[in-house]
């Protein structure tokens, strides 16, 4: 089963990530979807920002993908100022 939750990324190192979504279960996210998405991964880890990422579960694990992102922050104040 996959959905979209949005959680906060607690852990980054090479081998992917350890997210902990809103409800509380953990997430991981492979070496691959943090090599392409490092910053937003970054930002997270040090900002406390929320990210959206889509979950799949399986039994009592959850593995998870940053989800395509509608809005850009950094664009948003670049536009406003």
């Amino acid at each position: 089963m996959s959905d979209t939750a949005s959680g906060i990324v607690i852990n980054l190192n090479t081998y992917g990530a350890t997210v902990r979504l809103d409800d509380g279960d953990l997430a991981t996210a492979s070496s691959a979807d943090v090599d392409s998405h490092r910053d937003q991964y970054q930002r997270s880890l040090t900002g406390r920002k929320r990210l959206a990422f889509e979950v799949r579960r399986e039994g009592r694990r959850c593995a998870g993908s940053l989800a395509p992102q509608i809005r850009d922050d950094k664009r948003e104040e670049q536009i406003a100022s």
